[in-house]
């Protein structure tokens, strides 16, 4: 490292006087020997003769009467448009007669930084093989579009494979998405808390916020005189997502927010198990029976009163709290009794009304989701069916009355009495059941 004061001097020997040989000729005479310059080596040539290099720190310790000099700056030489600097030497053998030899060119990359090379002096410069660059950035896209040009075949086949790799990994992906999709979670999430103790299954409490969801439900039995005695959380992730898809296609079909109700709906106790894990179903679609009747057309049964599903909840004291939107509504009952299009929205409705919304038919699955599964204490269930008739124990109103037991759905056959004997048949004098019958038969040749 030098300062901005530093020189580089070289310092040249002048020739020294050759010493005078005298020699003797053919004829023996003494003539002067005068060293010829062929016999001179390259490196003691007088225009390479460079003896001393003295580094200097400042000019003043220059000594005037010495025979020393600066060093001869290099040619410049005149810049390129282009970033990238191609450096070809092309010398000519010093025989004559000979073609000039043009070397293999380099592409140099040169970079100047902003600050200087070696000291701080104010004009940082590089020196390479004569070039002389100047606060100057060298890029290198100039030299990858070289290359491009060199090779376009190359080229062609890498963007080709370029894509090919883009392609296979965009099916590896799709088909990784359709994997997911079509993966059924099902339930994901089960809880059972115990209305009176407030506890779950295995004794230890429920959490406040479970309690707090469930007490508009709570509330609805109170009002009709019933109990509850658990209530059954499940969350069905393949449900779940139905049911907003459902919401979602709604909001744009109606241009709002849809209503969303909270409704009951009651099942045989075998039916149970089936709608936690699959949802509803609706009868004479899918080649699913109709079990209870089309009364009010076909769909799924909803009541807004818990005690109005109570009839329906055969087997068993448990009924569905669904979440429901019913979309598009109509009162029309012919329409009701026609099958449902499969997708929501496909129709001009989605649910049948029968007045008030007391009482609902969605004609659509992904519309209802069950988010609780109620149990209540089995004398309620009779008390429930005295509500509905016109009154509630302990208030004005019929007495509740006890049900029979109920018949069993199948008879075995061999219990079952023998078939009655169909009645005779009136022989009427004269009539058609009196008349022989004369049955020819038909490969039977005709009498002569």
């Amino acid at each position: 490292m030098h300062s901005d004061d530093d020189a580089v001097i070289v310092v040249e020997r002048p020739p020294t006087q050759s010493a005078s040989f005298k020699t003797r000729n053919k004829k023996g005479v003494l003539v002067p020997c005068v060293p010829s310059k062929r016999k001179v080596p390259p490196e003691i040539s007088p225009r390479k003769r460079l003896a001393v290099i003295e580094i200097l720190d400042s000019d003043e310790e220059l000594d005037a009467d010495s025979h020393r000099r600066r060093m001869r700056k290099g040619k410049s030489v005149a810049r390129p448009n282009s970033a990238t600097l191609s450096l070809s030497d092309d010398e000519a053998d010093s025989s004559a007669g000979k073609k000039p030899v043009r070397r293999a060119q380099y592409i140099v990359d040169l970079t100047a930084d902003d600050e200087p090379v070696a000291g701080p002096s104010s004009r940082p410069l590089i020196n390479l093989g004569g070039l002389d660059v100047e606060n100057e950035t060298v890029e290198v896209q100039a030299t990858l579009e070289r290359a491009a040009r060199i090779n376009p075949k190359q080229q062609r086949s890498d963007e080709a494979l370029a894509r090919k790799l883009a392609a296979q990994e965009e099916r590896e992906l799709r088909k990784v998405l359709a994997s997911v999709e079509k993966k059924t979670e099902g339930i994901v999430f089960r809880v059972v808390v115990d209305i009176d103790s407030g506890c779950l299954e295995d004794g230890t409490p429920a959490h406040s916020d479970d309690l707090e969801r469930f007490r508009p439900w709570q509330e609805k039995f109170k009002g009709v005189g019933m109990k509850v005695k658990k209530f059954h959380w499940i969350v069905n992730y393949e449900l779940e997502k139905r049911f907003e898809k459902a919401r979602d296609t709604l909001r744009m079909l109606m241009g709002k927010e849809p209503e969303e109700l909270e409704m009951f709906h009651g099942t045989a106790a075998h039916n149970i198990d089936s709608i936690l894990s699959g949802g509803f179903r609706i009868g004479g679609i899918g080649r699913h029976k109709i079990s209870n009747g089309a009364a009010l057309g076909h769909g799924i049964y909803l009541a807004s009163n818990p005690a109005m599903s109570l009839g329906y909840c055969v087997g068993g004291n448990r009924m569905f709290a669904c979440r429901v939107l019913p979309g598009r509504i109509t009162a029309h009952m012919g329409a009701s009794m026609q099958l449902p299009k499969t997708e929501v929205g496909a129709g001009e409705f989605e649910t049948f009304s029968s007045g008030h919304n007391h009482i609902l038919v969605v004609r659509h699955t992904d519309l209802v989701l069950p988010c609780y599964m109620i149990e209540w204490d089995a004398p309620q269930y009779i008390a429930g069916f005295g509500g509905m008739f016109g009154g509630i124990p302990n208030r004005r109103g019929p007495p509740p009355v006890p049900l029979g037991p109920m018949l069993p759905r199948i008879v075995p056959h061999r219990l079952a009495p023998p078939p009655p004997p169909p009645p005779p048949l009136l022989q009427i004098p004269g009539s058609w059941a009196t008349q022989p019958t004369r049955i020819r038969p038909r490969n039977r040749p005709p009498s002569l």
